[in-house]
Parts: C-alpha cells; structure tokens; sequence
C-alpha cells in the first residue's frame, strides 16, 4: 500500500475513533446509572489516550529519527487497536442493553474497591503518558523512572479485572480489562522503543567514526567505503539524503562525488554534476568562511539566498545541515544532509555527527592524495612529501627512522634529515614525554593506529609540540611491517591553550575582586558565579543565588524582568546591547539602581553570559528629581503657550470693538468735534493700533518658539515690495519731514514669503522713521552678490551705541533713551519687532545685522537672502 493512502487510513481512523470516544463517554457520564457505565467512561477515555499516542507518531518519527515506513507501522499498530477497542466497546453495551439481570444488581459497597483500582489504574497511565509528552525535558534517569510506574499501571488494572471477574462473574469485565492492559503494553513498547533508538544511535556514531577511521587510513579505493559511510551517517541521523561534493578549483565548479539516499528519495548525482561557483555566491561565502550552513527551513531563507533557495526547493528539500571539507587547509568540497519531509530537524548529535565525518572525510581525501601521487611516480612522491606542512616519517619495526621529509625537517626542526635516517626518534622527545611515546609505538603496533600529542627537540635545543598520528603499514617490496607518521606542529595551539588558561585565571580573579556588580550566567539563563560585590551590593550569599534563574530572583523589579529577558536571547544570539539602568531590591527589600550591562563570554569551550553592573542609586534619584522638574517645566511652558493664545485673543476681541466705535463716531460727529476732540481721538486710535500690533507680535513670538511659525513661499519680485513699504510709510515720513531714496534695481525675482519680508521691512523702516529727527534722510539700497541678496535701509537718525547693539534682536530687547534728550522721538515699543526679524530672516537661510558708528551718526540695518 502506498505511504500517503496508509497515512489517510490511519487519519480516518484516528478521526473516527476520536468522534466516537467523545460521543459515548460524553453520553455515559451524564447519564450513567451503574457501576458498568463507570468503567464504559473510563473505557472511552482510556482510548482517547491511546489515540492522543496515535497522533504524536508523526512528530515522534521527527524527534526520534524514523522513516516513513517505521512512522507508518507504529501508526498503522496504534490505529487498529483503537479499532480493536472500538468494538470491544461496542460488544460491552450491547452486553448492557441485553442483561436486565446484570442491570437488577445493586452495587453499592462492592463498587468502592474496583472503583478505587480503576481510576488510580487511568491517572497512573495519564501520568506516565503525560510525561512523554514533554520529553525532551526529561533526562534518561527520569526516563528510568516513568517506566516502571507504566508496568505499576499494568499491575493496577490487572488487579480491577479480577477483582471484578471475581465479585460479578461477568466475562465483558474481563474483556474490557484485557483490552486496556494491551493498549497500556502498547504504549510501554513503542515508548521503550523511542529510548533503545536514541541510545542505539549514540553506540553508532561512535562505533563509525572509530571503524571508519582505521578503514579509511592510507587506503586507495576509497569510494565504496565513502558511499557505506554516508549510507551509516544518513540512517543515524534520519536525514533523506547524505552526500559529498568536491571541487574543482580551476573550472570554478562543484561536483556529487557520493550520494546515498532512502529508497522513496529520487537520487540527484547525476544532476549535480560540474555546478558553476557563481550560482551559489551566498552558499559559498559560508563555505569559504569555514562556517556549517545550518538552513532549518528552506522556504525561510534570506533574500540573498534567492538562488540557492530556487534549487533546493526544486529538490523537495525542507531543511539541511552542510560542513566545509578542508584538504590542505583550504576548502576543497562539503558534506552534507537532507530532509525532505520536515524541517528544523537536527539537534546536536547531528551537529557533532558532521563536523566530525567532514574533518575524517577531509583527512581521508587529503592523504588519498597524498597517497594517489606518491604512487604516480617518486618525484611526485617527493614533491608532495617535501612541500607538505606536516612532517611524514617513516620508522621500521626497530623504530629506526627510514624516511623524513626533508624540507618540512629542515623549516620545522632545522636538523638534516639524511643525518637522522637510521636512527631512534625517541631521543628528539621531551624526557617527560617519552614513556608515554614509547607506549603510544606499541599500542599503535598492537592496534594499527594512534595519535598522541609530544614536544620534540629542534636543532636550536628547545622543544616544540607535534601532534602525532600514526599507522601501521605492511611494506611488500621489504616484506615488514612499518610505522607511517603524520606530524603536525601544534606549539602556537598548545600556546595559545596556556595563553587562555592563564587569562581564564586571570579572568577569574577580576570578577572575584572587582567592585563591579559581576554575575556569570549559562546558556540556560542560571547563576553559576558572581563575586564579593554582587553579595555587598545585593545582601545575599553567593550560596543563595547560585542555581537560580535570574528572571526567578525576587531581587529584580517586576517591570525589568521582561527587559533583561529580552536581552538575555539577543545576548545569547551574539548580539551587542548598550548599558540601560535597571532597578533592584536588596534582601532587605530596599531599592537600588544599578547600571546594567551584558555581554556572551567562552570559557573552556562553552558560551556564558556576563552580567555587569554598578550601583547608580543617588545619580537615578538625581535624574528622577530632574525629570520631575523638567515636567513641571514643560506644564509651566504649556501653560505659558495657553495663556498667550488666550490673552491675546481675549485682547483682539475688545480692540476691534474700540476700533469700531472711534471710527463711527468720527465719522457721525466729524463736524461737531473740535481740534482737541479729534486730537483725544487720533491719540486714542494710535493707542489701539500699538496694542494690536503689541499682541501680533506675541503671537509671533510664540509661535516661533513652538515651530509653528510656517513660511509660505513663493516667486516674489523684491524691489516691487520694496516700493509697496515705501508707500505704506509714506504718510508718516511726510509727518515727520522726511526725505526717502530708493537705490533699486527695476526687478529682482525671489523665492520667498512675500508677507514675512514685507513684515521684515516694515519693521526696519518703522524704526528708521521713528529714531530720525525731522528733516533726516532714509535710503533704502539693494545689493546682488553671487550667492545672495543683501537689503540695507539707512537712516541719519540718532545712532545706536556698543551697549545698545548687545540688547538689539533679542525678545523685549527695547532701548530706552530716557535723559538723553531723544525722548520726543521715542515711539512706543515692546522690543519685539528685531527679534521677529531676525527669525524670519533667519528661517529664509540668511541673516540680519547693523552698522553704526555711534550717538547721533546714524545707523544702517541690512539683512540677507538667498538666491
């Protein structure tokens, strides 16, 4: 029967059974009138049990690595025992609905002891079930644990069954228990099943790489072992699909060396053959980085991955684990897994399962080399020998040194490899080193192989680490046995060993007395270190918090804890977060501040994070003491901004009101007034007009410092505007005996707010007006510069000092002239014009200033505006 239509059999059945356990046990516990239709209820559920099992098996062949068929028979195994159960269900309320005899008993007392066994027999079952539920939080001894309360359960509903054969004869009783202790033997099977698996594939790993590491050393047909090997690697970890690919550096193209696939997954070899480099530019930045290529879901990859994604897609393929192949400490290829029914499904076996088949497959290919060009001739031999990285020895069975290459010798040791040959290497080794060389030469003639770790001695006498690997070969030109070694020198490894070892130290005795608040926590968001400060600042021992979890202490505010959650995951993602305070109480419950920092930390091989801090307490009470003023400064500023707006209002409503009333009677009693009424009048007119002008201006000012002062340019001829000013003053200048001259020229187009620069310019000419004594002169003169237009109206009035220049242009910056005789020119002002002029000008990109050269020589204000 074909996978899919066995997997819809099994969902039909497990749909009908689940309809069928609702529906029955729903009705016999409403309506239940005995002791029978008790045991009918947990009947039904018990089953639902079994079929809540039924359908885990999909996610279970995810977790535990099973194929499709394995899912299946479970599947198929669980769904006709529901079937099973079904019609012995069936049979039991038919039994019912027939016995009135058996309905006539009246089981009261009876009833307690099968009662008691059945229910504790049902929630020992759930229990134990419940507990798979969640097992990939379970280690094996809980496992150890759970199992036997499985066989308890058995027992428990045993002891049901025969106590109730044994009070009601009744041989439906005895089938009903029968068909429990068979689903509960069920359960305990396919879950002892899961477990053996899981502990079965660890053996395996283990035992491939130690088998097929001595099996691929120094041999030359390597295919065969390399397909059982992918064959072996793809079943332990459930993958679809295993493969290598190697490269070809020249043609810049990959190539499927070996693929071993499931029998229901259509092989791909032969499509992937001679595959350009430039088709995958992100897969083989990963690659060429050294890094594993993790894709837990295909269909989610990067954008920049849009055309690795097209292909694999196009292989059904789900999620993949690939590593880079190193052969001669470059990239040369990548081994790799597949999935095409489910996604992110490696865990860290498959990880550690990889990376160690990629360095053995790398090792392999990288000797096979080796190997495949020795054999092509000797001076490929010694090509390759002596250009190689690593020392290539070769001892006889008296452990005499037959071969060296030379090159790598004279770089690595600095001695002459001719002067060695023939002797023991033994008396190069450290003396601390040597019984353990010694025994590792014959362990290695016993075993075949071996690998060790030594100092050897140079010609200069100091000792540098190698790395050994040897193996024991059989030479048939000379009939013996002998000893191939790989040495690899390792000092500025074991170097840098010592070097972190040392810092780790160092490390630790800075956390141990820093004055810093210093937590150490692992990936799992536990304490497991902090230092003196940590226990002073806080109150508590280091007892007391190690083992717990952070976001668990009651020592952290509530409102942080989501906070520090958040960036305890972005940490642990290796991301970088700057310093934020955060608030926490001592044990004895008082608040303090504390500046918070974390970062991720490697010691001895494994990821921490480091939580830093300092307290902050007085300078957090400083900036909450500020923040507060600052609030009540910006309450204080709004209130400001309404009383503004409110004032000013309330003021133009009344002004327009006496503006009305003066213009109606000076038109009504025009004829009747005389000189001193028209007089009372036009003072009181002049008095209105300063006022509104006073209140614009406020207005201004206060839009201006809340930015709603807005511009509204547009194309404007500016000496046509300047002449419109001028004819709007021309009243007043003739009042006061004044000449004006315009030095303009006919038209100068801008791009500007025509009403803001005619404010501008009325302003400046009002004040001209008004500080010019009568018979003065005003000139108003425009000037055009490469990038700017400069505006200058000059006066011959009263001048202004040094002093009053510091006052010019800034709010309610009005001179006062008192005692200097100048006050019959004097026109009442609030000191509010300049400093609007300075910011219009200002918000057109130019600038405003002023020029005079003292009392009574005049003055000259100009301002600017682009192009």
């Amino acid at each position: 029967m074909d996978i899919k239509i066995k997997r819809k059999y099994c969902y039909i059945v497990e749909s009908v059974f689940f309809i069928y356990t609702i529906v029955i046990g729903l009705s016999f516990t409403l309506s239940y009138d005995s002791i029978f239709d008790y045991f009918l209820t947990i009947c039904a559920f018990l089953g639902f049990t079994s079929l809540f099992f039924t359908t885990l098996t999909g996610q279970s062949s995810n977790i535990y690595k099973l194929n499709r068929n394995e899912s299946i028979k479970i599947s198929l195994a669980f769904s006709i025992t529901s079937m099973c159960f079904i019609i012995v269900h069936v049979v039991l309320i038919l039994s019912k609905l027939l016995s009135e005899q058996f309905f006539s008993l009246n089981f009261i007392l009876i009833d307690s002891i099968p009662v008691f066994f059945g229910f504790g027999a049902f929630f020992l079952v759930l229990f134990v079930n419940l507990g798979k539920l969640f097992k990939n939080h379970l280690n094996l001894k809980t496992w150890k644990i759970l199992y036997p309360l499985n066989y308890l359960a058995l027992i428990t509903i045993y002891i049901h069954g025969i106590l109730f054969n044994i009070f009601f004869s009744n041989i439906s009783i005895l089938i009903l228990f029968t068909s429990l202790l068979i689903i509960s033997f069920q359960t305990i099977i396919y879950g002892n099943y899961k477990i053996e698996r899981r502990i079965e594939n660890k053996n395996k790993l283990q035992n491939i790489i130690s088998r097929f590491s001595s099996s691929f050393l120094l041999k030359k047909n390597i295919d065969d072992d390399i397909n059982n090997f992918l064959h072996d690697i793809g079943k332990i970890s459930g993958a679809d699909r295993s493969y290598l690919f190697l490269f070809d550096k020249e043609n810049r193209s990959m190539t499927n060396t070996h693929e071993w696939t499931q029998k229901y997954i259509t092989p791909q070899i032969q499509n992937l053959q001679d595959l350009p480099f430039e088709e995958f530019p992100w897969w083989m930045k990963k690659l060429n980085n050294r890094e594993c290529i993790h894709i837990k879901n295909v269909s989610k990859l990067p954008l920049e991955a849009s055309a690795e994604k097209k292909i694999l897609e196009a292989q059904d393929i789900k999620s993949l684990l690939v590593f880079p192949i190193l052969i001669m400490n470059e990239v040369s290829g990548f081994l790799g897994l597949d999935n095409i029914q489910y996604t992110d499904v490696w865990d860290t076996d498959d990880f550690k399962l990889l990376r160690t088949s990629s360095e053995l497959i790398g090792h392999v290919l990288e000797r096979k080399l080796i190997l495949d060009q020795l054999d092509s001739s000797k001076e490929k031999y010694e090509i390759i020998t002596e250009n190689a990285n690593d020392l290539i020895i070769i001892l006889n069975e008296k452990y005499q040194l037959e071969y060296i290459n030379e090159k790598t010798n004279k770089k690595l040791l600095g001695t002459n490899g001719k002067e060695v040959l023939g002797s023991n290497p033994i008396k190069y080794v450290h003396p601390n080193d040597k019984k353990k060389v010694l025994k590792a030469l014959e362990e290695g003639n016993r075993k075949g192989e071996g690998t060790i770790e030594a100092r050897i001695r140079n010609n200069m006498g100091q000792y540098l680490w190698f790395e050994l690997k040897g193996k024991k070969i059989f030479d048939k030109r000379d009939r013996e046995s002998k000893g191939i070694i790989v040495a690899r020198e390792i000092s500025e490894r074991k170097k840098a060993e010592k070097e972190l070892r040392e810092s780790e130290e160092k490390y630790r005795q800075l956390i141990k007395n820093s004055p810093s608040f210093i937590v150490l926590l692992n990936s799992e968001g536990k304490i497991v270190d902090c230092n003196r400060a940590t226990e002073k600042i806080t109150g508590y021992n280091k007892e007391e918090l190690i083992g717990e979890k952070f976001e668990d202490l009651s020592i952290i505010h509530t409102k942080h804890i989501p906070i520090i959650s958040k960036r305890f995951n972005l940490v642990r993602e290796g991301q970088k977060l700057a310093p934020i305070d955060i608030q926490i109480y001592m044990k004895d419950s008082t608040p303090i501040w504390l500046k918070y920092s974390s970062s991720i930390v490697k010691i001895a091989g494994k990821n921490f994070i480091l939580i830093m801090g300092y307290e902050i307490t007085k300078q957090k009470q400083a900036e909450l003491l500020i923040e507060e003023e600052l609030e009540k400064l910006k309450e204080l500023d709004q209130l400001r901004k309404d009383l503004i707006s409110r004032v000013s209002h309330e003021l133009k409503t009344p002004l327009v009101s006496i503006r009305g009333v003066t213009e109606l009677i000076m038109q009504i009693y025009q004829d009747k007034l005389d000189k001193n009424d028209v007089e009372l009048f036009k003072i009181l007119e002049r008095g209105e007009k300063r006022l509104e002008k006073l209140i614009e201006n406020l207005i201004d000012i206060s839009r201006i410092e809340y930015n709603e002062f807005k511009l509204e340019k547009q194309t404007t001829d500016l000496c046509h505007l300047i002449r419109d000013c001028s004819t709007m003053m021309n009243h007043l200048i003739l009042e006061k005996r004044l000449s004006i001259n315009l030095t303009l020229p006919d038209s100068l187009i801008l791009h500007i707010d025509p009403m803001k620069i005619e404010q501008v310019i009325l302003n400046l000419l009002l004040n001209a007006i008004k500080h010019t004594p009568p018979e003065g002169e005003i000139t108003i003169t425009v000037k055009e510069n490469n990038s700017h237009i400069e505006i200058s109206i000059h006066d011959t009035g009263i001048g202004i000092t040094k002093k009053e220049k510091e006052r010019l242009f800034t709010q309610f910056g009005k001179i006062e002239r008192y005692e200097e005789g100048l006050e019959e020119i004097n026109i009442q002002g609030a000191g509010l014009g300049l400093y609007i002029c300075k910011n219009i000008t200002e918000m057109h990109g130019g600038k405003i200033w002023v020029e005079s050269e003292g009392r009574n020589k005049g003055s000259t204000f100009t301002f600017s505006l682009p192009k």
